[in-house]
């Protein structure tokens, strides 16, 4: 098995060349063949020079480069694109995961047939970290029903998993709900975190704020872009029934009482029915830009299967 570990980093002066060098002995020790990706997520200290570095030093490194800081999930991103493994294993540049640990442990969940494999941290976090932390992964598999404890930790991957993966803003956390939606297996394994050696941790209480609204974004993506007419539909219906509730007991009214059809609640059944009759249209329209969408998928997987045969073809063509 051939695998692509990436190492996406921010400012980790310092902990590169450590890095690489303890994935080297990880690999050499379990006999196994791969490639180092590091990505260069916009660093402003000598980041990059370390990774030039550690890419002369050892043939397997290779190194990509943002010009400006985008974030984790647009550095996994890269490296999906860029890798050439069967399978893609993640692993942040600070060390405090030992790759002499996880990478045996994340790669035999794959080889026992799981799609993904997730560390579970089995050293307990302290601090605001740990309550935002702990608060986010229930959150997490409360919505999505996803069996693994820490959603956001080390991870492995099958390639096929990440080829089509596309990745938003903070949405690297949101990764295995995502895959799980998609019918992936996956498994989870322990891990120890350890502290850092060198270097400042990124951790922004920020991320949590933008991570509850990523939660409820994805959330409503998987739930309801495939059938958007459940959720619009649904909304019609509602306002439909409040609208024939209101028109009842107006006419009611006006065989108890006398009152007349012209009074706040005959407007109010007369909005609720033209704003339900309106979020029916939208769900009709939204069916329609579903349907335009899958097509040109499926298109899309026609030409990469098109090119990888050309490719193939001249590949075998060249070595006759």
């Amino acid at each position: 098995m051939f695998i692509s570990i990436l190492v996406p980093a921010f400012n980790e002066q310092g902990n590169i060349l450590p890095t690489a060098e303890r994935i080297m002995s990880a690999l050499a020790a379990q006999n196994i063949q791969g490639e180092i990706l590091f990505i260069d997520d916009g660093s402003r200290d000598e980041t990059f020079a370390e990774m030039q570095r550690a890419a002369q030093r050892y043939a397997c490194v290779r190194v990509a480069r943002h010009v400006h800081n985008r974030g984790l999930s647009y550095a996994l991103s890269t490296g999906f694109e860029a890798m050439t493994g069967e399978v893609a294993l993640f692993l942040p540049a600070d060390l405090q995961f030992a790759p002499e640990q996880v990478i045996p442990k994340l790669l035999g969940k794959i080889a026992e047939g799981y799609d993904v494999a997730v560390g579970y941290k089995t050293t307990a976090e302290t601090g605001w970290r740990a309550l935002g932390s702990r608060a986010s992964n229930w959150m997490m598999r409360v919505l999505f029903a996803v069996p693994v404890h820490h959603l956001n930790s080390v991870r492995a991957f099958r390639a096929e998993v990440v080829q089509n993966l596309e990745l938003r803003s903070e949405w690297h956390a949101l990764m295995i709900p995502i895959i799980a939606a998609q019918g992936w297996r996956i498994g989870e394994v322990p891990v120890t975190v350890y502290p850092r050696a060198r270097g400042v941790s990124k951790f922004n209480p920020r991320s949590f704020v933008y991570a509850f609204f990523d939660l409820i974004a994805v959330k409503f993506l998987l739930t309801f872009s495939e059938r958007p007419m459940m959720l619009f539909g649904t909304l019609g219906l509602a306002l439909f029934a409040i609208s024939l509730a209101c028109g009842v007991y107006v006419v009611l009214d006006w065989f108890a009482r006398g009152l007349g059809f012209l009074r706040p609640l005959s407007a109010i059944g007369g909005i609720a029915f033209l704003a339900g009759l309106f979020l029916f249209l939208v769900g009709f329209l939204a069916e329609l830009v579903v349907t335009l969408q899958q097509s040109i998928r499926g298109q899309g997987q026609r030409l990469r299967e098109i090119e990888k045969k050309i490719a193939a073809q001249e590949k075998k063509s060249a070595l006759n």
